[in-house]
């Protein structure tokens, strides 16, 4: 199964900062358990004071546990569909509240703005190391991995900016 060519279907967000806030939300509560051992790396670091580098560790942690019974490519996109979801409701909240912070006037025209560019980059970006496969057994896999990774990337860098 080929993966969802855009991972961008949903917009993305910022950081650990308000992990907890997202998956307190009713819909991460009632989430099914795949993706059990990412939320838990999750939660781990946006309670910890420890860098939010650390959040890296997070990435494909279910999909490794999944892939012992399920094709990876299956349990890669089950996994992406969480890191998307709190993607979505944390850039929500970071919008809503860069729109009210009068000091920094233009942050939600810039971060928006920004993010746009970002997606359009992890799209290409991720479609060469796809194709760099030569249409292999390994390109759906890579690609996954790579817009996974970019994510998950992208939320650490975007801490920066709260």
């Amino acid at each position: 199964m080929r993966p969802p060519r855009s991972v961008f279907r949903h917009g993305l967000a910022l950081g650990t900062a308000l992990a907890i806030l997202v998956l307190s939300q009713p819909a991460f509560a009632e989430a099914p358990q795949f993706p059990q051992d990412t939320q838990v790396c999750v939660r781990a670091a946006a309670q910890s004071d420890a860098d939010p580098a650390t959040l890296k560790d997070c990435a494909l942690r279910s999909t490794r546990a999944c892939q012992a019974r399920e094709p990876f490519v299956s349990c890669a996109e089950r996994e992406m569909e969480f890191w998307r979801g709190l993607l979505d409701q944390t850039l929500a909240s970071f919008l809503g509240a860069a729109a009210q912070d009068h000091d920094r006037p233009h942050l939600a025209d810039a971060l928006s703005r920004s993010q746009k560019a970002w997606e359009i980059y992890v799209e290409a970006h991720c479609h060469a190391v796809e194709r760099a496969m030569l249409g292999g057994s390994g390109a759906a896999p890579e690609e996954l991995s790579c817009q996974l990774n970019h994510i998950v990337a992208r939320i650490i860098a975007l801490q920066g900016l709260d």
